[in-house]
C-alpha cells in the first residue's frame, strides 16, 4: 500500500508519539523548514504536551497518530522526535484508519516501533527518515523532497563529494554481493524489543537495515546475538548497517570493536552486507522507504529502489 505524492501547498501534520520536547523554539524551527519545502503545517492538538519524559499520556499520543491519519486536511505525517514511548502505544493505534487513509509517515529512532507495526498490520510503505527536529541540513531536506514529492526510483548512496563527507562516512563491505527484497529495519534496540510480538517485522527475504546510538559494544553484541538466535539473519536476503553514533566501549577495559562484532555476526551468514550508509543519528541522512522493493549492492554501498514508493 502506497501514499500519494506531495505537492507545493500540501499539508503535513506534526505529531509527537514518543519523548517530550522541552524547548518551545524547536516547534518554530520545524515549521520554518517544512515551509521551506512548500508545505503547510498543522499541529496535532496535543503536540506540545509534556508528561514526564513522554509527550503526553499513551492515549494522547496514540490518538494524535489516529487523528493525523483520519484528518482529511492532512496529506503527510512527520514525527517531532524519537526518544522513548512508541512501543507503549502500538496496541492503541487504530490500524483500520491507517489502511483506509494511507499517507506519508516519517520518523526514525524510537519511531522504528511504529514503522514495524504499521507495515506489519497494514502493508503501508512508510519512511525511516529525519524527524522534525533534524531538518536543518540541506542534504537531508533534498532527499526528503525527492522521496515525498517525486515518483522517481531513487538510488540511495553516500555522496562522493565533498571529500570530507566521504571520509567521515566510508563504506565498508562485510560480505560481497547483491541482494533484492523489501526494506525493513530501523533502530537496533527497537528491533530486538519487538521480537516475539505481532508487531515485529516478517524478515523472510527482506533487506534489513540497522542503526544505533549511545550503546556500549557489549550491549550491541547482545542485541545482535538476540537477532541471530531469533533466526533473523537466516531469513533476510541482505543487511545494510547505517551509522552507530557514539557507540563503542564505555570503559578502559579491553573490548571488541564495533566492526569486530559486526564481522562476528554478519560474515558467517554469507549474504551481502555493507556498513557505513548515511542513515541514523546524524545530521546528513537519506530516508529509507520501509516495505519498498530494492536492490542492495554490498560492493558499491548502494540501495537502488525497484518500485515507486508514492503514487
Amino acid at each position: 500500500m502506497k501514499s500519494s505524492a506531495l505537492k507545493i501547498g500540501s499539508t503535513i501534520a506534526l505529531v509527537n508519539v514518543a519523548g517530550a520536547i522541552y524547548e518551545p523554539e524547536k516547534y518554530n524551527t520545524a515549521h520554518r523548514y517544512l515551509q521551506k519545502l512548500g508545505l503547510k503545517v498543522k499541529e496535532s492538538p496535543t503536540l506540545r504536551t509534556v508528561y514526564g519524559y513522554l509527550a503526553g499520556t499513551d492515549e494522547m499520543r496514540a490518538e494524535a497518530l489516529n487523528w493525523a491519519f483520519d484528518d482529511t486536511e492532512v496529506d503527510a505525517i512527520l514525527c517531532m522526535r524519537g526518544g522513548v514511548g512508541c512501543t507503549r502505544i502500538l496496541d492503541k493505534i487504530d490500524y483500520d484508519i491507517i489502511r483506509n487513509n494511507p499517507k506519508i509517515f516519517c520518523g526514525f529512532s524510537d519511531v522504528t516501533a511504529l514503522h514495524s507495526a504499521i507495515f506489519s498490520e497494514t502493508g503501508l510503505i512508510t519512511f525511516h527518515g529525519a524527524v522534525a527536529t533534524k531538518l536543518h541540513d540541506e542534504y537531508t531536506l533534498n532527499f526528503l523532497r525527492r522521496a515525498w514529492f517525486d515518483t522517481e526510483l531513487l538510488l540511495l548512496k553516500n555522496p562522493l563529494q565533498p571529500i570530507d563527507l566521504q571520509e567521515k562516512y566510508p563504506i565498508k563491505t562485510i560480505y560481497s554481493g547483491k541482494a533484492t527484497g523489501k526494506l525493513v529495519g530501523g533502530n537496533l534496540a527497537l528491533l530486538t524489543s519487538l521480537l516475539g510480538t505481532k508487531y515485529s517485522y516478517d524478515y523472510q527475504e527482506k533487506i534489513l537495515f540497522i542503526e544505533e546510538v549511545n550503546e556500549a559494544t557489549y550491549r550491541i553484541d547482545r542485541m545482535f546475538s538476540q537477532l541471530r538466535l531469533a533466526g533473523v539473519f537466516e531469513r533476510v536476503s541482505g543487511v545494510i548497517v547505517g551509522q552507530f553514533t557514539n557507540c563503542g566501549s564505555k570503559s578502559d577495559r579491553p573490548s571488541q570493536t564495533l566492526e569486530e562484532v559486526l564481522n562476528d555476526y554478519l560474515k558467517p551468514i554469507k549474504k551481502p552486507v555493507f556498513m557505513g550508509a548515511m542513515f541514523g543519528h546524524i545530521s546528513q541522512s537519506f530516508p529509507l522507504p520501509v516495505g519498498a522493493m530494492a536492490e542492495m549492492d554490498a560492493d558499491s554501498g548502494t540501495i537502488q529502489l525497484l518500485e515507486n514508493t508514492i503514487v
